[in-house]
């Protein structure tokens, strides 16, 4: 009997090793791309003038998604670096881009991009409740990322509506 047990916690075990680890490869397989630090004031002016250089309401479109994306990883490397005191402002500021690329597709009507946007809230939702489990429930940090899947939902219904 007692070898019966040990076979069955190893198997045990391993499957649950095998699900963590296939369910944090799902999860990085969706990030469009990592980054190793939060963007600073000059990267945020490049942004700011790569913008300026996009003519057609469609790039820009595509660059402020581009933004959205690289805010998403920059959540994603503060939560797994465990810079704590980060998680506030750049889960703060991923919902304000997700909220300008919104408003910018509703006031343009860029309505070919609305597929791919939908598409893209729902995946960002699905990594943010990921990173979301990494905390205590309705902890500062939990109800702020919180905030984010919330706006990716409302975001969603806007876009959805044009």
């Amino acid at each position: 009997m007692r070898k019966f047990q040990k076979i069955f916690i190893s198997l045990l075990s391993v499957l649950v090793l095998g699900l963590m680890i296939s369910s944090s490869q799902i999860y990085a397989q969706e990030l469009k791309f990592e980054v190793n630090h939060i963007a600073n004031g000059f990267e945020k002016i490049g942004e700011k003038i790569t913008l300026f250089l996009k003519f057609s309401k469609t790039s820009k479109v595509d660059f402020y998604e581009y933004l959205a994306e690289k805010r998403l990883a920059e959540i994603s490397y503060v939560i797994e670096a465990n810079q704590i005191d980060s998680v506030e402002p750049t889960a703060s500021r991923y919902s304000t881009y997700i909220g300008v690329l919104t408003n910018y597709v509703e006031a343009n009507k860029v309505t070919s991009k609305k597929g791919d946007l939908v598409k893209m809230f729902e995946r960002h939702s699905k990594i943010l409740t990921n990173l979301q489990s990494k905390f205590k429930h309705d902890s500062g940090w939990w109800l702020a990322i919180q905030n984010d899947i919330n706006n990716t939902k409302t975001f969603s219904e806007k876009i959805k509506t044009l």
